[in-house]
């Protein structure tokens, strides 16, 4: 007998059939990426940590007093007459003070900044701009940051007759410190921690100018020397400090560049001197520190010269800021 197998066989095929089950909704596709909420930071504190004004006051106590044209100012306010007030004052603000407006109208900025960068104030969002404020700071750019030293630098050289050194080979600094001290018959050493560079300045190297190699210049013997100028300039920047710390009681001036970079630490050393001028006329700063001869003036403005414990705001190391370095071309 032959047999069949039947399969998925019904025993009731006349029964109602169970109703499908329905599968979950499938999230329509979108190409909207929301975005986090900005973090917002303390702009007050931080413009104040990073601009280091002499002063810090509001727009309405400055309109309502006097204001002393050789001190750096940190002036805040809230809104375009606020902003507009202080434009009225913009020439005759120090260099390195700092304009910060809450509230500025985005409509009137790109007109208000091409005002301002007339007299020398350039954009420092330096925190981004979705934050409650916009910053401006009194800051001169001929568009170049590696020679904003080169005034102050050789003033000091003019001023003193010892030895020379110099930490850190540029193109911005060593032919010309070479020539100076050519001319005025001064021993002259330069120390970097690049052999590429120091090949470069091997046409200087003569019996007055010797150039050696060091991973850190901070840690070379030729520092136990004594010194008429000591120019600091050197990488890698976080041992500038101890450059500082080791040579300051045997030079009588020592020419410090990039000092508003606050991650060198090169502020917590500075803060020893007994004179001290920070000129600001140009970013990156130079600061001019001795402890035993009052510091030039800068016929330009932008520096002020203090004790040690004049300065309003801590000089303790912190971490880079949110936005990175420090805005060079700001």
């Amino acid at each position: 007998m032959s047999t069949s197998m039947v399969l998925n066989h019904d025993p009731n095929p006349n029964a109602p059939k169970p109703a499908p089950v329905a599968a979950p909704p499938v999230p329509a596709p979108t190409d909207t990426w929301i975005a986090p909420p900005p973090e917002k930071y303390d702009l007050m504190a931080l413009f104040q940590r990073d601009g280091r004004p002499d002063i810090v006051m509001s727009v309405a106590d400055f309109k309502a007093g006097k204001f002393d044209k050789d001190k750096t100012y940190m002036l805040h306010g809230k809104g375009l007459d606020d902003a507009l007030a202080m434009e009225k004052f913009a020439e005759q603000l120090a260099y390195g003070t700092v304009l910060l407006v809450f509230g500025f109208p985005e409509e009137e900025y790109d007109a208000f900044q091409a005002r301002m960068t007339g007299f020398d104030f350039r954009s420092w969002d330096k925190f981004g701009t979705d934050q409650d404020a916009r910053a401006w700071i009194k800051s001169h750019y001929d568009g170049g940051t590696y020679g904003t030293h080169h005034k102050y630098l050789m003033e000091a050289l003019k001023l003193t007759t010892g030895a020379v050194l110099e930490l850190g080979a540029w193109s911005g600094s060593s032919t010309q410190i070479h020539e100076l001290c050519d001319k005025m018959n001064r021993p002259l050493m330069t120390l970097d921690n690049s052999e590429d560079r120091l090949k470069l300045f091997e046409p200087l190297v003569s019996k007055t100018h010797q150039f050696e190699f060091c991973i850190d210049p901070a840690q070379h013997e030729w520092l136990n020397g004594k010194f008429g100028v000591v120019f600091v300039d050197h990488a890698p920047g976080e041992s500038r400090r101890h450059a500082i710390e080791r040579v300051r009681d045997k030079a009588e001036y020592i020419v410090c560049h990039d000092t508003e970079e606050l991650g060198y630490g090169m502020e917590e050393a500075l803060t020893t001197f007994k004179f001290r001028k920070d000129f600001k006329y140009a970013r990156p700063w130079t600061t001019v520190v001795s402890m035993t001869k009052e510091i030039f003036s800068d016929p330009r403005g932008g520096g002020d010269s203090r004790v040690v414990g004049a300065s309003n705001v801590g000089g303790t190391p912190i971490p880079r800021t949110p936005n990175g370095d420090v805005d060079h071309g700001a």
